[in-house]
């Protein structure tokens, strides 16, 4: 008995060692992921050529997206993000007090949306169509016996 307790302490020691190893791995994962964005941003926010190049800004950060298989909005929100926080210190210190692990997402949040500047959308209307897939298997094998595709309501 005294051994199967003894087990018991030294699994559960095991567990909250590995539940840190993660709990730290995944901290500095996504905050490496920050740091690439941050730095993403500032290279192109101080780049000669986005200066030279201001009137078509919207051509210039959609070709880096492209060269670099990256979104447009991605790279708008990179250089958004060293704009607002121009120190990532800054950024990492704004969020930490409300979130043990911060994340992109909740610095995405606070940008502007995109590859939107502000006052430029004229939000035209854009209809799109559902696409209902419906499949039948075999409940025996799970072998599928038909798929059906139907138009479903706009949007």
């Amino acid at each position: 008995m005294q051994e199967l307790i003894k087990l018991e302490e030294q699994y559960s020691e095991l567990l909250e060692e590995c539940a840190g190893i993660i709990y730290e791995t995944k901290f500095d994962l996504a905050l490496r992921d920050i740091e690439w964005r941050h730095k993403l941003g500032e290279a192109i926010a101080n780049s000669a050529l986005l200066k030279k190049y201001a009137h078509g800004k919207g051509e210039f950060i959609e070709r880096i997206g492209r060269d670099l298989k990256m979104s447009k909005s991605l790279i708008y929100q990179c250089v958004d993000f060293y704009e607002k926080y121009p120190k990532l210190s800054t950024a990492v210190e704004t969020f930490s007090p409300e979130k043990k692990a911060l994340k992109w997402s909740d610095i995405r949040l606070t940008l502007k949306s995109g590859d939107q500047e502000e006052g430029t959308c004229d939000h035209k209307k854009t209809n799109t169509t559902t696409l209902v897939i419906t499949r039948v298997k075999c409940r025996d094998c799970g072998k599928l016996i038909s798929e059906i595709k139907e138009n479903g309501a706009e949007n």
